[in-house]
């Protein structure tokens, strides 16, 4: 589960093509006989944070297996307080 900006059939082929560095390249690299199924889940806005925060809602939400959390940033709805 991941966010772009770009095209989505371009990245989804560099998601397959098992010469590149991403995680599925990496876990196909790995497992020959898999392939993945891609799917557009939501259109999302065009500022990154906002795409990030997105997808991080998609991915705590359908907890795929290839995503692992190994980086976070502390989210505050609030940063000005509740008046």
């Amino acid at each position: 589960m991941g966010e772009t900006d770009r095209c989505v059939h371009l990245r989804w082929e560099e998601h397959e093509n098992v010469k590149k560095s991403s995680e599925p390249a990496k876990h196909l690299q790995g497992n020959p006989g898999h392939k993945f199924s891609w799917k557009i889940l939501c259109n999302a806005p065009n500022h990154k944070s906002k795409r990030k925060i997105l997808e991080a809602l998609h991915i705590c939400k359908f907890k795929p297996g290839l995503n692992d959390q190994i980086k976070s940033t502390r989210l505050k709805l609030f940063p000005n307080g509740v008046t």
